[in-house]
């Protein structure tokens, strides 16, 4: 499943994320339901189409993984259709004539020029607020494999790698290594300051 970065337009103040996915805008599910008043957001209320369903894994502003769910334009419709507030039929017409439109002709929706500078931020806030991600990136682009950084830190297998896959979706670590590095874990821990 191919994946771009995620969007976040404005409807009436009200954020909604959109990811694309296989050229297809995915709407997130929590953002809809907030908009159109619906309290209860669960895929299964909705009787939604699974193939157009898409879970995935954010960062919050406190640095946790949260699983967030997308659904697609079909989806979206079945939600829209649930809602009998007005505020639902200006929702419909603004993502009817105004988001699917252009995000057809060109890819995006809106002004996207602002999110390179909040992406670096996020990525400066990343490093700089938690200490197990600039620990794991410094062994990582020093050369150390999974479980020598795992080692190191004391933190679990899936923890170290799921910080990785985290830094490298951000781009602030590559998909290679570094040359390897001929410290040992332990006097990694020293240079580290750990």
């Amino acid at each position: 499943m191919t994946s771009q970065a995620i969007s976040t337009f404005n409807f009436h103040n009200h954020p909604v994320r959109v990811e694309t996915v296989n050229d297809e805008p995915m709407f997130c599910l929590k953002d809809v339901t907030r908009i159109l008043g619906i309290q209860n957001n669960k895929v299964r209320r909705f009787k939604l189409n699974d193939n157009g369903v898409h879970k995935m894994y954010l960062t919050d502003n406190l640095g946790r993984q949260q699983q967030v769910t997308f659904i697609n334009e079909p989806n979206l419709y079945r939600v829209i259709f649930r809602s009998n507030k007005a505020e639902a039929v200006k929702f419909q017409n603004w993502v009817f004539e105004q988001v699917l439109p252009q995000i057809r002709q060109t890819g995006q929706y809106g002004d996207t020029s602002h999110l390179a500078e909040q992406n670096q931020a996020l990525k400066t806030a990343l490093l700089k607020n938690n200490q197990d991600y600039q620990t794991i990136k410094v062994m990582y682009d020093g050369g150390l494999q999974n479980w020598q950084i795992k080692m190191a830190t004391n933190l679990s297998k899936s923890s170290v790698e799921k910080r990785l896959r985290i830094m490298k979706k951000l781009g602030l670590i590559s998909h290679k290594r570094g040359t390897a590095n001929p410290q040992t874990p332990q006097s990694q821990q020293l240079t580290l300051g750990v």
